[in-house]
């Protein structure tokens, strides 16, 4: 695991803190990956604060950042902006499964829905849009069915893996640009949010139980824990560039490629599952 930055700092609360919960999400992660990727989501809970204050939710913070600061950094720096989609391409299946069950949930008042299709405090703009349109669309085409799984859930979540793989996707018969937001949005308000949500509120879905725990599950905490951890990395960053030498995304993105071929070796065929 990769820590590029000094343990602690004399009177920054809330920077402390942040390294506390990630020294206590690594500690973890061998033995209890879901509790890691909790105690890593807290972590990045209290450094956030410290990015637009003006939206004092983190459903909007979360919206910001992707906009913002990953994707300014991302599409600033080549090497890091492809060893990132190299770590969003091992995403598991299950993964993205468990993304389609809970955008497609009929309770309503779906909040993953609404946070992955909808623009800061609920608006819209041209790629919520977008967005909302693609989530509409794979639901359609697709719906759900557990009697039918492979050719209902199954399919749409292969597909939402492969939105999240590719630039561009065709669903009937509408061509869709995919841009490093767009992967960004499904992951963190969608993906990542969610499975926090479940995991500290004791979901009933067993991906995030303990009790339920299987490899395939392990999977989806260790790409939740590597794609939060490098995110929280890059603000941390941001935020003490001073700190960090030219080259400190180049040596960021070897960290990544390192972690992506440890992943695959732990995995193995449970990515494709």
């Amino acid at each position: 695991i990769f820590l590029p930055f000094k343990l602690l700092k004399n009177n920054d609360t809330s920077y402390n803190k942040t390294i506390s919960f990630m020294i206590e999400a690594i500690e973890q992660i061998e033995k209890s990956p879901n509790f890691s990727y909790e105690f890593i989501f807290k972590a990045y809970d209290c450094f956030i604060d410290r990015f637009h204050p003006s939206y004092p939710q983190i459903t909007d913070k979360n919206k910001k950042l992707c906009d913002d600061e990953w994707n300014n950094i991302l599409t600033s720096h080549s090497v890091l902006m492809e060893a990132f989609k190299k770590l969003i391409s091992i995403i598991p299946v299950k993964a993205c499964q468990y993304l389609y069950i809970r955008l497609t949930e009929k309770n309503g008042n779906n909040k993953v829905y609404q946070r992955v299709t909808t623009d800061i405090s609920g608006g819209s703009s041209s790629e919520s849009i977008k967005r909302k349109s693609m989530v509409d669309a794979i639901e359609q085409k697709y719906g759900i069915d557990d009697k039918r799984y492979s050719n209902t859930i199954r399919k749409a979540s292969l597909l939402y893996r492969y939105i999240l793989k590719n630039d561009s996707v065709l669903i009937g018969v509408e061509n869709y640009t995919i841009s490093i937001k767009d992967r960004l949005h499904f992951l963190v308000s969608g993906l990542l949010y969610t499975l926090r949500n479940d995991i500290m509120h004791g979901s009933s879905m067993s991906i995030t139980k303990s009790s339920k725990t299987t490899l395939g599950n392990y999977a989806v905490n260790y790409f939740g824990f590597l794609i939060i951890y490098y995110l929280l990395l890059i603000l941390v960053i941001i935020e003490f560039s001073s700190d960090y030498p030219t080259d400190i995304y180049e040596k960021l993105a070897d960290n990544i490629e390192i972690n992506i071929n440890l992943y695959k070796q732990l995995f193995k065929k449970e990515i494709e599952k």
